[in-house]
């Protein structure tokens, strides 16, 4: 799979994807390291996309072994709908993180159940989408549809357990 993409793919269009995501990801760490200065939170959403990014290869790898789809074009649009929408989960949880920092006492416990609902908010959307797309398309939009949405189902629950690595109260106080 890997070496039909790479010999498929011109220069341009490995170089351009490439440097999206890191440009990407270098603009989501600077707007984080501006709002927060919290270093916890880089090093969560740097492990979120690293998350992001295995999950989807695995993902994409698994359904071309097991199930015998055939990665074509239109799966380039996944890696990009799963970093937006993961990029839009982190940027909830910046916002939710910014206001208890307003009120000068983070709880964690708050924030954990705050990523909770975040996640299951991501679900049902996600679930309802697929279901209402998913009987309008046959075969390739049909397996890109599913897999694009287990992709970002597993790395927006990845997301929910990632976080107690990072956050975690210090001897009993808040953080």
């Amino acid at each position: 799979m890997f070496l039909h993409i790479f010999n498929n793919w011109t220069w341009y269009q490995k170089i351009s994807l490439t440097s999206m995501f890191l440009l990407m990801l270098a603009v989501v760490l600077a707007i984080i390291w501006f709002l927060l200065r919290e270093k916890k939170y880089i090093l969560f959403t740097i492990s979120s996309f690293a998350s992001a990014s295995i999950i989807t290869t695995i993902v994409l790898l698994l359904a071309n072994i097991l199930f015998k789809i055939q990665i074509t074009y239109i799966f380039q649009l996944t890696p990009i709908i799963v970093f937006a929408l993961n990029f839009i989960y982190i940027a909830m949880s910046i916002g939710f993180f910014i206001s208890s920092k307003m009120l000068k006492k983070i709880d964690i416990e708050k924030l954990k159940k705050e990523f909770l609902k975040d996640s299951l908010l991501v679900t049902i959307f996600l679930t309802l989408m697929s279901i209402s797309l998913i009987f309008y398309l046959s075969n390739t939009p049909l397996n890109f549809i599913l897999i694009t949405t287990l992709i970002t189902l597993l790395t927006t629950w990845g997301n929910y357990f990632l976080f107690p690595v990072f956050f975690k109260k210090k001897n009993g106080k808040e953080l």
